[in-house]
């Protein structure tokens, strides 16, 4: 299980510099090797923890995924958006980047929401876990942070054909799809980039 606390949001200021975390043990069910295509069962637990952050080490953070933005600057420097980082310890007091999420507080009417999209393990750990488990931990982090900082919602991105707004990943977006139904849609006009929008977010809390 992935969980996370985080200090209250402030104004713009969505992080502070004191950082709290939680962190607790998720299970490595199966590992796929593309090359063979097979699943090995595996009972290995893996510690992550949940990193809330605002920062130049995120920024590299972000990089180590693997993904398309990973050298905006503009966008690191947008006072509403900021980065989930998926950290694994592997002791010693030592962690390594397994991914990361990128977010966003937005206006909501009236009200500030959280905006999740960019969901991506880096592209060797997503065959280490279970994509499921994954994301339903990824989910309820999401939904710790809209508490602890007295947010109205959770919402996805769509995915955007050809852009992979939502998740790099085909796992991750194939599990996450069963969130981005009809009833779960409401219209949007964002910018999440300075060349690309989104038109449909997903309320998922």
């Amino acid at each position: 299980m992935l969980l996370i606390t985080q200090p209250a949001f402030v104004e713009n200021k969505i992080i502070k510099r004191e950082r709290k975390k939680i962190s607790k043990e998720i299970n490595k069910i199966e590992e796929k090797e593309k090359a063979s295509r097979t699943k090995r069962k595996q009972k290995e637990k893996i510690n992550l923890k949940a990193y809330v952050s605002k920062n130049i080490g995120s920024f590299f953070a972000k990089a180590s995924a693997g993904i398309c933005t990973a050298d905006d600057i503009e966008l690191f420097n947008r006072p509403d958006h900021f980065h989930f980082n998926l950290a694994e310890d592997i002791g010693n007091n030592n962690e390594i980047i397994k991914g990361n999420i990128q977010a966003y507080v937005i206006e909501d009417n009236g009200e500030k929401s959280l905006l999740l999209r960019g969901i991506n393990p880096n592209s060797n750990f997503i065959y280490e876990v279970d994509t499921a488990t994954l994301c339903e931990e990824i989910i309820k982090v999401a939904e710790q942070f809209k508490e602890d900082n007295g947010l109205k919602n959770v919402y996805l991105s769509e995915q955007i054909k050809g852009w992979h707004a939502l998740s790099n990943r085909d796992s991750v977006f194939e599990y996450l799809k069963k969130y981005l139904t009809e009833k779960n849609k409401r219209e949007i006009d964002f910018n999440i980039t300075n060349n690309t929008k989104i038109s449909k977010m997903y309320q998922i809390s």
